[in-house]
């Protein structure tokens, strides 16, 4: 089976995201002296520092699980990463993918991807949160408790309240949220709300 469809209509989409809304747009902007969004990027940074995130693949493997569809989220990551192989984006597209994997009970799938994206920034605090929930779910309350720990160390001051509200402030979806819920109370049973 060959992806080259799929990478074409990325390729296509990304296009016309850099486009911007194309050049009647761009004028508009101009014309009333502002600079577009890559210009203003390109004025406050330093050249070739900047790297957008998922343009669109990543991202929207994410978006699908906050809208209740989480069995969307791991093949769209996986196509971005295919897309772009650097390293630098993958410890944000295995934690959402391991987000993705717990919302739909999936927990040793949940793990392993919260496990790479720890293995490449240790100090992810919402990988650690979920991973310490998904290692509750599955009764490995020592190790949850050990994250745990390693979490309270790093953000005394993180409120679980503040964790669920950001979380639930995300998508109103019935579904996402019947979902998401159990995990809040993994979280607040191993004492890391404040």
């Amino acid at each position: 089976m060959s992806w080259q469809p799929e990478i074409d209509e990325l390729r296509r989409r990304q296009a016309l995201a850099r486009a911007m809304g194309g050049p009647e747009k761009l004028k508009r902007h101009r014309d009333n002296g502002k600079l577009n969004v890559r210009e203003r990027i390109d004025a406050l940074l330093d050249q070739g520092s900047f790297h957008e995130i998922g343009e669109l693949s990543g991202f929207a493997g994410y978006n699908a699980a906050l809208l209740g569809r989480a069995e969307e989220t791991w093949p769209a990551i996986e196509r971005a990463m295919r897309l772009d192989q650097s390293d630098r984006r993958h410890s944000i597209w295995f934690c959402f993918g391991g987000f993705a994997e717990l919302l739909l009970g999936r927990t040793e799938a949940a793990i392993e991807l919260l496990r790479k994206s720890l293995d490449r920034n240790p100090g992810y605090g919402f990988a650690q949160l979920f991973l310490m929930a998904a290692l509750s779910l599955l009764g490995r309350e020592a190790e949850a408790a050990e994250t745990a720990a390693s979490f309270r160390k790093q953000y005394p001051d993180y409120r679980t309240t503040t964790f669920e509200q950001l979380w639930l402030s995300r998508s109103g979806s019935s579904t996402y949220r019947a979902q998401i819920h159990p995990l809040f109370e993994k979280i607040r049973t191993l004492g890391v709300a404040n």
